[in-house]
Order: structure tokens, then sequence, then C-alpha cells
């Protein structure tokens, strides 16, 4: 969001939709998690004042790792303090 907003962008909205999925094998490989592990499919979509897409992402999370933390006040959107933070755990 920093980079968008230092490079002069305004957006007019940001959609973010969280689901629930499921670790298939290469999944679970890169994710380090059992085969069938819960997921969290994170989509995200920014765009500008003109509705032109500046950003699209899909992101998994482990569901043991996942903490959404998400701060609002009267900001305007390209200050908002949402964060989306995987929890991070010692082994």
């Amino acid at each position: 969001m920093k980079l968008i907003h230092d490079g002069g962008v305004h957006l007019k909205y940001n959609r973010q939709e969280m689901t629930i999925s499921y670790a298939d094998f290469e999944t679970a490989q890169t994710l380090h998690c059992a085969v069938a592990s819960a997921l969290v499919r994170v989509r995200s979509w920014r765009r500008d004042r003109r509705d032109k897409l500046i950003f699209a992402a899909t992101t998994l999370y482990r569901g043991d790792h996942f903490l959404y933390d998400i701060v609002e006040g009267d900001s305007t959107l390209e200050q908002s303090r949402a964060l989306i933070i995987p929890k991070s755990r010692s082994k």
C-alpha cells in the first residue's frame, strides 16, 4: 500500500475476499504442512479512481499460522492500517 500511495496513485477501493481452502500435495510441500491442512486464501484487488485495476493477488496462509488484525479509524483508504499477518512459530 505504501508504494501505491507514495507513487501518487489514489485508490477508489480495495476489495479483499477470505475463504478457507485445503492444501493439495504441492501447496503442502511449499507451506510445510500436511496434505488437506486448512488454509486461509486471501484474494485482493485494488482499483484507482479511474476504476483501473492496479493490484491483484491471491495469497495462501497456513490456518495454524494465521492472524487477522485490522485497525480502522477516520483515515482514508490510502492510510489504512489493515494488516494480514501470518502468526510466526518457532520449531
